[in-house]
């Protein structure tokens, strides 16, 4: 079983070996202890050569450890190739500068690393927190920025208990599109990893740059996993993302579906509110629209608001790589909805495209027999799915002036994208 390293610290750890550090001669440095040692570290003292700086030198002996602590059972952090490349000082922040090499770093080796550096460089008289830059800037799956006694805590985890590596998508404050970030857990035997997605995903991001995607107050109530589907039942704070606005609605979903795909055996997941199924019990699988492959290109598509009386502007990623004309593949997107099979879609997700023709003024759809009865029958939201259509293949480009929708090749309505459709 291997050691867990978790940001979360305990002061005491590093105050107890502080003193007695003398940088003029020796400097202490934490390396990783055997797993049967019952520490999860274990600090050596290393020489330093005279005119060498302490943190330097406490540095080299890190990566590479001297014979007496090998010899014991003692690691280094680092993966191989990791060069310190120079130890500046602002203050009382100590900045190390590692080599390209360490970039290739990641998950729990990436955090046993970054601890054992700050428990190192932490026994400098001087320094009470750390920085760590490759090329000026820190590592993008790095913990902290900022590193200092209060955010570092080796334990071992206890019988029982093991380490998972749980990716997670955030909303990238850069792109405005969902990202992954890889994080370490130490969970017990027979816990369910789909509570620890969602309950890490309401902590929120670590990495500088990703923001948020769950309120901090929600609470997650029940999760129940069968074969690949898993029902996730969320206390009434959940509405403020169903009654928020459709973009960051998306966002949330597609950061949990995503998230569980990813760390998971899940491939749909069910939601609830307060025990209440919620898209009508609909599930969602893993949402082809946050895809950034090359070949997906961004779009503006137009989804009915949740309060039922608007269309709001959407941002989508749609596979440009196909056969399909744009026209077409936005029609699809409306009926396939956010994972592309029909979750939530914005038009009748059992309709069917027999036609598309566009000009510069006007595009006509012709849709297959039913396809009307579905519109009026939905009352004021198949208003809404129309408009939503309208608006949608506007603001890329088509039917800029009209909307011309057929059925089974008999006219069946024309439609305008008016500005007053759009949710203020």
């Amino acid at each position: 079983m291997r050691r867990a390293v978790s940001l979360m610290l305990a002061a005491a750890l590093i105050i107890g070996c502080a003193a007695g550090c003398d940088t003029g001669e020796t400097v202490s440095v934490w390396l990783l202890a055997p797993e049967d040692s019952g520490s999860g570290v274990k600090s050596v003292e290393a020489p330093v050569p005279e005119g060498e700086d302490a943190g330097f030198a406490a540095m080299r002996a890190l990566i590479d450890p001297p014979d007496s602590a090998v010899a014991g059972g003692l690691e280094s952090p680092f993966a191989e190739g990791v060069e310190c490349e120079g130890v500046e000082y602002a203050g009382s922040t100590a900045i190390v500068r590692l080599s390209e090499e360490y970039l290739r770093m990641s998950g729990f080796e990436l955090s046993e690393a970054e601890g054992c550096t700050a428990l190192t460089m932490l026994e400098i008289p001087r320094v009470s927190s750390v920085r760590i830059l490759v090329d000026g800037r820190p590592h993008p799956e790095g913990t902290q920025d900022v590193l200092s006694a209060s955010d570092i805590a080796y334990e071992n985890p206890g019988e029982g208990s093991f380490e998972r590596e749980l990716t997670l998508y955030f909303r990238s404050d850069s792109t405005g599109r969902l990202s992954a970030e890889t994080r370490g857990i130490v969970m017990p035997e027979g816990e369910s990893v789909e509570r620890y997605v969602i309950e890490e995903l309401i902590k929120g991001p670590t990495q500088s740059g990703l923001g948020p995607v769950l309120p901090d107050t929600l609470e997650l109530l029940e999760v129940d996993s069968s074969d690949s589907v898993c029902l996730l039942d969320f206390s009434d704070d959940f509405e403020e993302i169903t009654e928020g606005s459709r973009s960051d609605e998306m966002f949330a979903l597609a950061a949990i579906v995503n998230s569980l795909a990813a760390s998971s055996s899940v491939e749909t997941v069910l939601f609830a509110e307060e025990g209440a199924p919620l898209y009508g019990g609909a599930s969602l699988g893993e949402c082809r629209s946050e895809y950034g492959s090359s070949g997906y290109a961004e779009f503006t598509v137009y989804l009915p608001s949740n309060n039922g009386l608007y269309v709001e502007p959407v941002r989508a990623m749609l596979d440009v790589s196909g056969a399909y004309g744009l026209d077409r593949l936005l029609v699809e997107y409306l009926m396939g909805g956010l994972d592309g099979a029909g979750f939530d879609s914005a038009l009748p997700p059992e309709t069917r495209v027999e036609r598309i023709r566009s000009n510069s003024t006007r595009c006509t759809i012709d849709f297959a027999d039913g396809f009307d009865d579905s519109i009026n029958s939905a009352g004021e939201s198949g208003r809404l799915m129309l408009a939503a259509l309208a608006h949608t293949l506007s603001a890329n480009g088509y039917g800029v002036s009209e909307l011309e929708i057929l059925v089974d090749g008999e006219p069946f309505t024309v439609v305008s994208a008016n500005a007053e459709d759009i949710a203020p």
